[in-house]
């Protein structure tokens, strides 16, 4: 004869309970493929446009404003309903400002970059890190470490501002060295919030100095080699024979008579007036750095060129650079037997 309990059998309630219960549990294992879908779609729909651009400015200078409240918000400070929600609504902000600014800039990293080695790595790098906002198991645990959150913010704040102020006018170099002063300022500031009084001054100053002498002396030393030049783009360009009409005639490889032309169209944002420099190598030795100008709105680039007319056989090349050292494109050659010229004329007209 079976064993009698004393349990009731469950009723109707209880059941429904315990399978909404099971439904939203399940439900809940979505929500990271639901977040990355809809910030794949945003990335693709949103608009990019100078007005967008400032909004762009605005939300990375925000998420600093995000990353000192998680540093007020910690979960050390208690574990109750209204903290939990707290941080959760902070944590929340600021990854949706971290992507919108990241998605809103990696088409123009993406078009810009040469794909030189340094340029490879920046990418990977970038979109890495646009992956981590997307998954949101990773970004909330990343989020309870304050060095992951505040190096995720500086990246975040110093490619977006970087690539957008150009959209805005600003010089190629003045974009860069805003974005790593604003950068380099959050970090300071985090070390204020959390010293003690007596040592928050001192503290603070030390980590000033440190950073912004850092991140200026990356953006004139360390970014040029990794950093694509967004938003410009080199549309077209070679080495050739001539110029006509703003066209590059006898474009080739090779070539056995000089002078010798490099051509480069440099697509621009509307407004934009700024500097670009032919190196010239030879043999990978520099041999000239010819500077120019362009102005941006032209849909198929604004065009320039320079020319050499003394040149010894051997591996020719023309590097495009911004004035602050950023790669758009190499063209190079080989020249074989040229006979020699009287003297140098490089130029720089452009249309």
């Amino acid at each position: 004869m079976p064993a009698m309990t004393d349990a009731p059998a469950p009723g109707r309630l209880t059941t429904w309970m315990q399978r909404t219960v099971r439904r939203v549990q399940g439900a809940k294992r979505l929500l990271p493929w639901l977040s990355l879908a809809a910030g794949v779609v945003s990335a693709f729909l949103m608009e990019r446009s100078p007005r967008s651009s400032v909004l762009v400015v605005g939300a990375a200078l925000a998420g600093w404003v995000y990353v000192f409240l998680l540093a007020l918000v910690t979960p050390e400070e208690g574990d109750g309903k209204g903290e939990r929600f707290a941080r959760f609504l902070v944590t929340w902000a600021a990854q949706t400002l971290a992507q919108q600014c990241l998605f809103f800039v990696l088409p123009f990293y993406v078009l810009s970059s040469s794909f030189v080695l340094g340029h490879g790595l920046f990418l990977l790098v970038f979109i890495g890190v646009c992956a981590g906002t997307l998954w949101d198991p990773f970004y909330d645990g990343l989020a309870q470490s304050m060095p992951a959150r505040v190096g995720l913010q500086v990246f975040v704040a110093f490619v977006s501002i970087a690539a957008v102020l150009p959209v805005l006018g600003v010089p190629g170099w003045l974009s860069l060295v805003l974005a790593s002063t604003v950068s380099a300022l959050g970090l300071p500031a985090l070390v204020a919030v959390s010293s003690p009084k007596e040592k928050r001054g001192v503290r603070a100053g030390l980590a000033l100095v440190l950073s912004v002498g850092g991140f200026v002396a990356l953006a004139f030393v360390g970014a040029p080699a990794v950093l694509p030049p967004a938003p410009l783009r080199l549309m077209d360009g070679g080495l050739g024979t001539g110029m006509e009409e703003h066209e590059l005639v006898g474009q080739a490889d090779a070539f056995a008579q000089t002078p010798l032309f490099c051509a480069s169209a440099v697509s621009a944002p509307r407004g934009l007036s700024d500097g670009l420099v032919h190196v010239w190598r030879h043999d990978g030795k520099v041999t000239d750095r010819i500077p120019l100008t362009i102005r941006g709105g032209r849909d198929a680039g604004f065009r320039t060129y320079s020319k050499k007319e003394r040149l010894a056989p051997g591996k020719i090349s023309c590097t495009v650079e911004t004035g602050s050292g950023q790669v758009l494109g190499r063209f190079s050659a080989v020249l074989s037997s040229p006979a020699a010229a009287p003297s140098d004329s490089p130029s720089s007209p452009g249309g």
